[in-house]
């Protein structure tokens, strides 16, 4: 047997305890395939599977070991601002490098087999896998093989810092090697990119100047690929994504269609400065009645403060997980036992769920989270979009209330109101954010077939 495009399925399903590919992850190989390199940009809502970028790079990486694709680039590199996410990425490669080595199949024998072929070691393992971020030690293995398949995890200035010469961690004399794997021969995945809109632009300059000394060695150069929920689409022959077409598929339906409905909380307490208690006691009354109103799971309170997130989860008391910002490897563990497991409703799980969480902006693009419901307080458009993106995040329910703490209208006028620029959000996003609130009227609310069309 030799592998094709045809076993894609396949593989897709042995490493995702059975899954299907969504039909746009199917899209995205076979654009690949089709043009020769990635699409600028990759344009799917939250929870419509943008992690599968690692099962694609692997396997178009074995298709092109037995010539069955064109040359692509070796490296993928995830770049993501949030550990937790890194994590996630990571673990995901290193369960799909387990099911490499295991050789329980005929389709991971061969796929092993065409990617150990690339390597010029005989030590290299079928896919080299790398972590860089803070709080580990410095990763080195990818550094090692240059003709091995690898996916590398980064934060952005874990990867940002060595493509320009600067790595964190690295001796002056090994920095121009980095760069130069990463410079050629990769294809990066910035997640979020709306996040690091800067470390996006500096890779597109790079990949350009690169291009020239990559045909030159015959090799591709840095591929740049923007991922996110809330990407602004170029032309759509240089970007994938999920169209009207998906929500025909039974197991994306409901992630996408499932109604959010939002109930905007007009309040004279807020401020966008340090909270005070009156304030407080008002988010968590709007926690508590979703709680009553909500069967089962976890609700979600978004703050935009760590100082108000902690007074919140200290009222709520000491079964209240409190996320607010880098954390040691034990405290992202507990976090990921207690959510990575959200019940389905009705289903028959002897893990219980806290009935909230408490976070600040860190959860928007961290851990793989399914909320039952959410409070939140008003943030920029595409925060909120990310925050809404962590409720009903499987569509398992039939339906997830959102409620957003806002000040009023009057209050957020420019050089009129009473509310100025409070980082992280300036007044003008914040009143931009409440004026996107309301195209979210009505019963389907701000499901992420909604937002889509919002950002289409």
């Amino acid at each position: 047997m030799s592998i094709t495009e045809a076993d894609f399925t396949r593989f897709f399903a042995a490493v995702n305890d059975g899954h299907q590919p969504f039909p746009w992850q199917e899209r995205l190989l076979q654009n690949i395939l089709s043009a020769g390199h990635w699409p600028m940009s990759i344009t799917a809502p939250t929870g419509s599977g943008k992690s599968a970028v690692v099962d694609i790079h692997i396997f178009l990486t074995a298709l092109s070991a037995v010539g069955s694709a064109p040359r692509l680039p070796r490296r993928l590199c995830v770049v993501v601002g949030r550990r937790a996410l890194v994590d996630s990425q990571a673990d995901r490669a290193q369960r799909i490098l387990d099911w490499l080595e295991s050789r329980d199949c005929q389709l991971a024998q061969e796929m092993g087999d065409a990617l150990l072929s690339l390597c010029s070691t005989q030590s290299s393992p079928p896919v080299v896998l790398a972590n860089l971020r803070g709080g580990l030690a410095t990763d080195k293995r990818w550094i090692d093989d240059p003709s091995a398949c690898s996916v590398i995890c980064a934060t952005p200035d874990m990867w940002g810092s060595r493509l320009l010469f600067r790595g964190y961690g690295t001796s002056r004399a090994a920095r121009p090697r980095e760069a130069g794997l990463l410079g050629i021969d990769s294809v990066v995945v910035i997640d979020e990119a709306h996040l690091s809109r800067q470390l996006l632009g500096t890779a597109r300059w790079v990949s350009a100047q690169n291009a020239e000394p990559a045909s030159t060695l015959g090799l591709p150069g840095l591929q740049v690929v923007e991922s996110s929920a809330t990407a602004r689409p170029g032309p759509a022959t240089e970007r994938i994504g999920i169209d009207a077409s998906d929500l025909a598929d039974p197991q994306l339906a409901p992630r996408m269609t499932r109604p959010k409905p939002v109930e905007v909380i007009s309040s004279s307490r807020w401020s966008g400065t340090k909270a005070t208690k009156a304030y407080i006691e008002e988010i968590i009354a709007a926690l508590k009645e979703l709680r009553d109103q909500t069967p089962g799971g976890t609700i979600g309170c978004v703050v935009n403060r760590i100082d108000t997130a902690l007074r919140i989860a200290d009222s709520l008391g000491k079964d209240c997980p409190c996320w607010v910002g880098p954390m040691r490897p034990a405290d992202l563990h507990k976090i990921k036992g207690l959510l990575g497991l959200l019940r389905a409703p009705g289903a028959d799980d002897t893990t219980q769920a806290p009935p909230f969480l408490i976070a600040t902006q860190t959860v928007e693009v961290g851990v793989d989270i399914d909320l039952a419901g959410l409070v939140t307080e008003l943030a920029s458009a595409e925060s909120m979009a990310q925050r809404f993106g962590r409720v009903n995040r499987r569509g398992l329910r039939g339906e997830a209330r959102i409620k957003v703490i806002a000040p009023s209208d009057k209050d957020i006028t420019p050089s009129k109101g009473k509310i100025k620029d409070q980082a992280p959000y300036g007044v003008d996003d914040l009143r931009a954010g409440l004026n996107w609130l309301r195209g979210f009227d009505g019963p389907q609310g701000a499901c992420p077939a909604r937002i889509m069309e919002a950002y289409s």
